[in-house]
């Protein structure tokens, strides 16, 4: 088991594992797409906001459980709100979707936990 090293603590290396988990759960899964496309818009860099993300589920005890689908658009609603993210002040532009893509996302002010529900 690797604990750190010269070149990376291992406060480092849980953060980087908490940000793996978090790509894996909302990028690679492919669920996610317009809700975190809409994300990273809000934050510096995609990093900055999976590293958002795996704080969150660590404040809250939600790492290391797998969680149905469900609960992980729940728990990224929970985020968004907590966060104020989803007031309709916000506004998320996002590009349209390709003329043969069955679900469209052109509104310039939506509420994100309206992206959520057109995620499927």
């Amino acid at each position: 088991m690797l604990l750190g090293t010269r070149w990376i603590s291992y406060g480092d290396i849980l953060k980087l594992k908490g940000v793996e988990e978090m790509v894996e759960v909302y990028y690679n899964s492919s669920q996610f797409i317009r809700t975190v496309s809409a994300m990273e818009r809000l934050f510096p860099d995609a990093f900055s906001m999976y590293e958002a993300l795996a704080d969150f589920y660590h404040e809250r005890g939600y790492q290391g459980i797998s969680h149905t689908r469900i609960r992980r658009y729940e728990i990224l609603l929970e985020y968004l709100e907590e966060r104020h993210i989803h007031c309709p002040s916000v506004s998320i532009s996002v590009s349209p979707a390709p003329p043969y893509s069955s679900s469209k996302c052109y509104h310039h002010q939506t509420p994100l936990s309206h992206s959520l529900n057109n995620n499927r």
